[in-house]
């Protein structure tokens, strides 16, 4: 087996460090995914969706994005709590469509075809490589991610983008209840991998979510910047290692 310098475990960021998630390029494409949501949900849920159009789903759509993205402001109250999809979701529908009462099936399906159709995923060149090689090395493989949804849709999104088979475990805010950088987030990770946060390295592309929050644990801590640049500042963080490909991983965890 490689010495690893006591790395047991490697722990991912998923966006901007794992994948990019490319959103729509502009209104037009919006419009021809929501339109492509609808013919799924319709499809499934036939009895239900009568009334059910791209443009209501589309403003239920944005209504729950702004709101999630307003969740994160630094002055909010609760600012780590994840928020349960379901009920935002259900919330933003009877906004829209006071007298459309969905069923809770139907809300799901639609968060995951929503998430499945949204955003295109880009992997980082030798994210799959990376995670084989780690596993080679005898090193276990983690997946720390805030997520807003439903654990369900989550793995599947992983799954989609090729991941998941080479992930021993995987957190997700949504899961958990809370976000980085609660202790809480990290601590199911290291829980399910069996391993305490001394022994792990964290890789993520922000300095409180993904070096700040680790390292107040015990953990070593990277700064990925192949997709965002995140500017170092000390006041915030100091990370363990700067990584302009992920591939990186594989040199840190031998030194």
């Amino acid at each position: 087996m490689v010495r690893t310098g006591g790395v047991m475990a490697v722990i991912f960021d998923l966006g901007d460090t794992l994948v990019h998630l490319k959103p729509p390029a502009d209104d037009q494409e919006y419009d021809a995914l929501y339109e492509r949501v609808q013919r799924a949900v319709t499809s499934r849920f036939a009895a239900e969706a009568d009334g059910l159009s791209a443009a209501l789903l589309r403003n239920v759509g944005g209504r729950v994005g702004q709101q999630i993205a307003q969740s994160y402001a630094p002055g909010m109250a609760e600012r780590l709590r994840e928020r349960d999809a379901l009920i935002m979701f259900r919330a933003a529908i009877a906004d829209f469509a006071p007298d459309y009462q969905p069923s809770d099936g139907l809300i799901r399906f639609l968060i995951a075809a929503e998430g499945q159709a949204i955003y295109r995923p880009e992997l980082a060149a030798g994210a799959v490589e990376t995670l084989k090689a780690l596993r080679e090395m005898g090193i276990r493989t983690g997946l720390c991610s805030n997520y807003f949804g439903l654990p369900e849709a989550a793995r599947a999104n992983v799954y989609r983008m090729g991941l998941l088979d080479h992930l021993d475990q995987t957190v997700f805010s949504c899961e958990v209840g809370w976000r980085k950088p609660d202790p809480a987030i990290y601590q199911a990770i290291c829980r399910k991998l069996a391993v305490r946060p001394g022994e792990c390295l964290f890789v993520g592309d922000r300095l409180l979510e993904d070096v700040r929050g680790p390292q107040q644990l015990g953990m070593r801590a990277a700064l990925a910047q192949q997709f965002r640049q995140e500017p170092i500042d000390d006041s915030i963080a100091r990370p363990d290692f700067i990584f302009t490909a992920v591939d990186q991983t594989l040199i840190a965890v031998t030194s």
